[in-house]
């Protein structure tokens, strides 16, 4: 379903009169609460799990220079500003890149905290890179930083985003799209005290909550409580 359709089935199953919205812009009173409802569900669903299948992105890569030994997610990957999550940290690969991808072997990631204690001190030889950390700032450090030019690859997770025109459309697959507007009812339940709608709210709400853990995924969690 698109932006626009999850709000029109919004205002249908909480039985606001009316057959809008007829946009997801430059709404007001009701139908531009039933806008946001439908995008802070989408927030939080998307923000309930670090690591969702759909918003897991492969093979960010980067040449290495010699004796850089920090690489950032925007100046060398080329990912936007907004893109950046986590670094899938177990899928590093390094090659020499003049022997090619066959040359490809994963590159061992060691925590930052470990690595402030061990390898802070002294300034070590540029050489083949063994490890890598991640630095606070999401900036990936080699050590020791390279001799040559390598190519590193990696996966990564994106950050939740907001949908924005009318038919934008969730990147989650399309038979859970009906878990963004059934969280959403219950925004619509608290804010009108419907009671009756709340009740039914929760019941959809811990329907596709069950159908998401189904995906190997941790349950959703659901704003407020049971409405009695």
């Amino acid at each position: 379903m698109t932006f626009l359709e999850l709000a029109q089935k919004l205002r249908q199953e909480s039985g606001i009169a009316g057959t809008g919205p007829t946009n997801v812009t430059s709404q007001n009173g009701i139908e531009g609460r039933i806008v946001d409802w439908i995008n802070d569900a989408w927030l939080d669903i998307q923000s309930d799990r670090e690591n969702w299948d759909w918003m897991w992105v492969p093979g960010a890569t980067v040449n290495t220079t010699a004796s850089q030994a920090d690489y950032a997610p925007v100046a060398d990957f080329g990912l936007a500003a907004t893109a950046l999550a986590r670094w899938e940290v177990e899928t590093m690969r390094i090659f020499l890149t003049s022997d090619g991808r066959s040359a490809e072997r994963p590159l061992q990631y060691i925590p930052y905290e470990d690595y402030k204690e061990d390898y802070l001190a002294g300034e070590p030889d540029d050489n083949m890179p063994a490890f890598f950390t991640v630095l606070p700032s999401g900036n990936i450090r080699l050590y020791p930083p390279p001799n040559d030019i390598y190519t590193l690859t990696i996966d990564y997770y994106k950050q939740p985003t907001k949908m924005a025109a009318d038919d934008d459309v969730p990147e989650m697959p399309t038979w859970l799209h009906d878990a963004i507007w059934a969280r959403a009812l219950l925004d619509y339940a608290i804010y009108d005290e419907a009671i009756t709608v709340g009740q039914a709210a929760l019941r959809k709400a811990e329907l596709w909550q069950n159908r998401l853990d189904a995906r190997n995924r941790p349950q959703i969690s659901i704003k407020g409580t049971a409405l009695a």
